[in-house]
């Protein structure tokens, strides 16, 4: 008898094949669901900001009135609410992370809200815990919430960017300090800080642009970084609330056409400089330079003057040891060498301070220096040396990159390593020849040349093409 066959039934493969598209399946919707519980979550948590910064806005009002709540039955001033974050090492330590997330930086007067405080305030639909600045209003989560990739802690934050806080509370414009950096690839950072405004605002966006451009651009971690010479305007602002603003100029330090600015102009012991500067207390100078002082390079000076011949008690001078090559700082009467550090060929910038009587290397502070009383001295400070009495004392060999001396914060000199391309006047109303090494002081525009004997030798040529290399900062 012949067998019929059964074509109803599946093969392996199919149902291979169906089992592969039932996980599929499973796992997008295992995603979609994860998706919709984080974001359920996500609205939550901006939900109890929102509700913490109801409440804050309202707390904020009653102490504006001088009014008092009922905390635990007793009569409460507002400012007693909450618990100092410094009393905790743990919420401390929380604190910072939420702060410099948030981006603030004026934190002193932040509470601790915890569970039993916010549960004393009667605030319901809040599981949270929260810092709080009443005075500003400003709500900041405990732990914040990861959500796409970033962690949030305030309003400010949200995608949406809401704001629960009408912050306009005061008609005067804020005002602010700016700082800049030179970088080293020929840009410039530049830093708004030292805000001041007697308002609620705790929060700012930076906005900056060229002056000959339409639209601002936005920071908001209050720095940002120009690459381009020209002039810029910056201000701060809060949604309706602005700054003025200020200028930003950005310049390169072109030499004339009859000068070729080189990485430094070195002294091999013989040569100096006569600034043409008399001896005040109230000069500041910087010196970057490249040292190459040996051992046996005792008493050689890279800056300074004195009232007399060798043994005089009245200094200002920048230079090594008397007994050692040890880097050392002088300035007052009867004051002694104050040693610096061990000298080397490392390349260093140098602040010599006479305004606050104290000494910096490489931008961190090394020493105060001794000083008794007033000091003038009826000499001018030389470079390369120091001026005793009128003549070069003890010359030092080194490598000059750049020197600025500054006169009550006011640039007066700016000196540049460079070479006369063509016959030129120096300082001094004197012709010299071409290829004649010296410093131009872009200050006054004049050319400063050896007066001592032998020649300077000179470094490679630098081309300042478009680096931005000075910045002026002026109110509007």
């Amino acid at each position: 008898m012949k067998k019929l066959k059964n074509n109803k039934g599946i093969t392996l493969m199919a149902l291979v094949i169906t089992i592969i598209l039932l996980i599929i399946l499973a796992s997008i919707g295992t995603y979609s669901g994860i998706q919709v519980v984080k974001s359920a979550q996500f609205t939550a948590f901006s939900t109890e900001l929102k509700i913490m910064q109801t409440q804050v806005n309202s707390l904020y009002e009653k102490k504006k009135n001088n009014e008092k709540i009922l905390l635990n039955n007793v009569e409460t001033d507002i400012e007693d609410i909450g618990t100092a974050i410094s009393s905790s090492s743990e919420v401390q330590t929380q604190a910072n992370k939420a702060f410099n997330a948030s981006g603030i930086t004026d934190t002193p007067d932040y509470k601790y809200f915890d569970n039993t405080t916010i549960k004393n305030l009667n605030i319901e639909g809040v599981e949270g815990e929260f810092f709080v600045n009443i005075d500003k209003r400003s709500v900041v989560s405990y732990d914040g919430f990861e959500y796409e990739g970033k962690t949030y802690y305030t309003l400010e934050q949200l995608p949406d960017g809401l704001y629960n806080v009408e912050y306009n509370t005061s008609e005067e414009q804020p005002d602010f300090d700016v700082d800049y950096e030179l970088l080293e690839n020929g840009k410039c950072k530049i830093s708004v800080n030292n805000i001041n405004y007697n308002g609620n605002i705790n929060k700012w966006k930076v906005k900056y642009k060229k002056e000959n451009e339409e639209d601002w651009k936005q920071s908001n971690n209050y720095s940002f970084t120009i690459d381009e010479l020209g002039n810029y305007r910056v201000k701060i602002a809060n949604n309706n609330t602005e700054s003025r603003e200020k200028q930003i100029m950005a310049k390169s330090l072109f030499l004339p056409s009859e000068y070729q600015q080189v990485e430094y102009i070195e002294s091999t012991g013989t040569q100096y400089i006569d600034t043409g500067l008399l001896a005040k207390d109230h000069i500041d100078i910087y010196l970057e330079i490249l040292g190459n002082f040996s051992s046996t390079a005792k008493s050689k000076y890279i800056f300074g003057c004195s009232d007399g011949t060798s043994g005089s008690s009245t200094y200002h001078l920048l230079g090594t040891a008397y007994s050692s090559s040890d880097f050392v700082a002088q300035h007052g009467i009867g004051g002694s060498e104050k040693i610096i550090k061990s000298a080397d060929t490392d390349k260093h910038t140098f602040c010599l301070d006479f305004l606050n009587n104290t000494f910096s290397l490489d931008s961190d502070l090394i020493i105060d220096l001794e000083y008794n009383g007033t000091i003038y001295i009826n000499q001018n400070y030389f470079l390369f040396s120091i001026n005793q009495g009128g003549k070069s004392q003890s010359p030092a060999s080194f490598k000059m990159n750049s020197c600025k001396i500054l006169e009550n914060n006011q640039l007066i000199r700016y000196y540049i390593p460079c070479y006369s391309v063509t016959n030129v006047i120096n300082s001094n109303g004197n012709s010299v020849s071409a290829d004649t090494k010296g410093l131009y002081d872009l200050v006054e525009g004049k050319f400063y040349t050896n007066q001592g004997t032998g020649d300077f030798e000179k470094g490679n040529d630098i081309d300042s093409g478009e680096r931005i290399e000075q910045i002026i900062i002026n109110d509007l």
